[in-house]
């Protein structure tokens, strides 16, 4: 449950720690930047429309984890997205399930994705199977979104 202040008691003084979260036991605050990109890095993002339900899709994805996407940049061939997450999920369970409910889902509301998309064997898939995974620290954060704004620019110039 996210929680903007946690208050502590301590030897009659308050300590404060801002943009923490917290759960039954434990105060945290863990970020990652991850970049996937699609398959054999085609542009198959290109079209506004589907860059929309992508985000979409993370958005409830994320939802559903208990995860929050802080900043999200979805590029013809790559996403990045840095994401906020508890201690009890594991970075690849997070890209795992990011991954293959985006491409089930956005492949089926665009058909001629299945299409672009598949290889030699009518095997389809949106994205490949690597990843980039980047451990985000508190003072890195703010760095990692102006990163991802940045690069926004840069493909738009």
């Amino acid at each position: 449950m996210p929680v903007d202040i946690v208050k502590y008691k301590y030897k009659h003084k308050r300590l404060v720690l801002k943009m923490y979260e917290s759960s039954s036991h434990c105060v945290f605050k863990l970020a990652v930047h991850l970049v996937f990109c699609t398959k054999y890095r085609r542009k198959l993002l290109s079209r506004q429309d589907i860059k929309t339900a992508l985000e979409q899709e993370f958005n409830g994805i994320a939802a559903e984890l208990g995860v929050e996407i802080v900043k999200s940049h979805i590029a013809d061939t790559h996403v990045h997205l840095l994401v906020s997450y508890p201690p009890t999920l594991a970075i690849t369970e997070i890209v795992a399930k990011l991954k293959t409910y985006s491409s089930l889902n956005v492949r089926k509301r665009f058909p001629e994705l299945k299409k672009s998309s598949s290889n030699q064997n009518n095997r389809s898939a949106l994205w490949s199977r690597g990843y980039f995974a980047s451990s985000v620290g508190a003072n890195t954060s703010k760095t990692v979104e102006r990163y991802i704004a940045d690069h926004v620019n840069k493909i738009q110039d």
